[in-house]
């Protein structure tokens, strides 16, 4: 019922403001794509909260651009402002956002922690420009230019860091509902509502 409200909203706000574009949030109980049709008015562009393969290919029939609203960062997980992504899950976001048209991305929060996640944050930029880019030598890269002659030391402990914080970042993936259902079975990892 609401994406029939939404969808109506738009095409008034089209006989109005014919030059402009209205957002829609799919979030909470709009989180899926409508039932009951099968396309949106051309003005409207989906900002996604959820973005699994799985998601995107939920909305590929309604032919609306998109848009995602980030949780990667933020000090609001349990993990405060400690390091909570890797390289490679950085990398592979964008990836799939690349595979996606994504056109726009909201950051809710982020870069809180730069000593920590900086190889982090240096890998979802330059994965923005290359999708081709790889995780470790994304690491090596900023390693090298960070540290200098402290290079080798700093890629070890990057390493290690990284090597552990995946178990936070396999069950908290904001953007995968299996992820989503595994977390509320007692993850100790997951953010209190």
């Amino acid at each position: 019922r609401l994406w029939i409200v939404h969808r109506q909203l738009a095409e008034q706000m089209k006989k109005l403001r014919p030059e402009g574009k209205l957002m829609i949030i799919s979030y909470g109980p709009t989180l899926a794509p409508p039932k009951s049709f099968t396309s949106l008015p051309d003005n409207v562009v989906v900002q996604m909260c959820h973005y699994s393969p799985e998601a995107f290919a939920d909305w590929e029939a309604f032919k609306a651009p998109k848009t995602v609203y980030l949780y990667n960062w933020g000090y609001y997980w349990v993990l405060g402002f400690g390091p909570k992504r890797t390289p490679r899950y950085s990398i592979e976001q964008v990836r799939l956002f690349r595979e996606n048209n994504v056109r726009g991305i909201y950051f809710c929060g982020g870069f809180e922690s730069p000593g920590l996640e900086g190889p982090s944050y240096y890998a979802y930029g330059r994965a923005m420009g290359d999708a081709q880019a790889e995780p470790n030598a994304m690491v090596a890269e900023y390693c090298a230019n960070a540290f200098g002659r402290a290079q080798a030391p700093m890629k070890a402990f990057f390493d290690a860091l990284h090597d552990r914080l995946e178990v936070f970042s396999c069950f908290n993936r904001p953007n995968f509902p299996a992820a989503a259902s595994l977390a509320g079975r007692g993850n100790p990892f997951q953010t209190p509502e």
